[in-house]
């Protein structure tokens, strides 16, 4: 897999990504999931990502948690200068932005 997970073995799939952060997305306490590319490898179908940001008022364990299917190696709370980088990220008034990272 190119895009996101690809050191994980067996990979998820790419369904199981899409599926979990359509699930997380829909909660009523996240308002945005981005996932800021990392770089263009060449010879891969697609740029390769290696976190998601999830803007939500959870706590950052439950999030992460609900990734666990996915195999995320870790999870933080991201700061002005991480999101500086990623344009039309919104923090509503009590949200965060949650990192979820694999390596």
């Amino acid at each position: 897999m190119g895009s996101i997970g690809c050191n994980l073995a067996p990979h998820p799939g790419i369904e199981n990504f899409a599926t979990t952060f359509k699930s997380i997305l829909a909660r009523g306490d996240v308002s945005d999931i981005r996932f800021p590319v990392t770089e263009f490898i060449d010879g891969l179908d697609w740029p390769f990502v290696d976190k998601a940001i999830i803007v939500t008022s959870a706590a950052p364990q439950d999030i992460f948690s609900r990734c666990r299917d996915l195999q995320p190696d870790e999870h933080w709370i991201a700061d002005d200068e991480e999101l500086a980088g990623i344009d039309g990220v919104a923090i509503p008034q009590g949200h965060k932005a949650v990192v979820i990272w694999w390596d």
